[in-house]
């Protein structure tokens, strides 16, 4: 038979390091690391097994070329406003209501904090990236967006998490 293609797995190799033709790719979210000895190389595609998974934070398209699980490089880290917490993972997860991701290769999303609103991608309003301050005359108690004050109440600084009352005989200057 011909020998085992890299990144390639089938559970019919043979101690001898060729594959039948039922060699196949490792599966979604896994890849098959390259031996440099020829031998282990081969030995190493003797099971689907052998498939090592992508780790957290990372995923893996669902390419059935078997180059395209050869690696560990071929896990690709899980982009701003996605966290990936699972291993072998074919998918990241977008980050919802009052959370972020401001950094690539997240494990977990990130809770926006009180007075402050979730920052979106400008070419991607689904993909949460930040947070960003609330402006004057608006609170928040760490949400997706931020809030007016009620009448006869007032936020007079960027960032506040609740409104106060206006002095007696006034009206926000907003």
């Amino acid at each position: 038979g011909d020998p085992c293609v890299v990144g390639s797995v089938s559970s019919y190799c043979p101690l001898t390091g060729y594959c039948p033709d039922a060699c196949t790719a490792c599966p979604s979210g896994a890849y098959l690391e390259v031996a440099t000895d020829s031998f282990n190389k081969h030995f190493q595609h003797m099971t689907q097994d052998a498939c090592s998974l992508c780790p957290v934070g990372k995923w893996q398209s669902g390419s059935t070329t078997p180059a395209a699980h050869n690696s560990l490089d071929d896990c690709v880290a899980c982009p701003v406003g996605e966290y990936g917490d699972e291993v072998g993972a074919t998918v990241c997860k977008v980050c919802e209501e009052a959370t972020f991701s401001s950094s690539t290769g997240s494990l977990f999303c990130e809770p926006v904090q009180p007075g402050y609103r979730v920052v979106f991608e400008d070419s991607n309003t689904a993909r949460r990236i930040g947070e960003t301050p609330c402006p004057v005359g608006t609170y928040s108690l760490g949400a997706e967006n931020c809030s007016n004050c009620a009448d006869g109440y007032i936020a007079k600084v960027a960032g506040t998490a609740a409104c106060t009352i206006c002095d007696s005989g006034t009206v926000p200057d907003t």
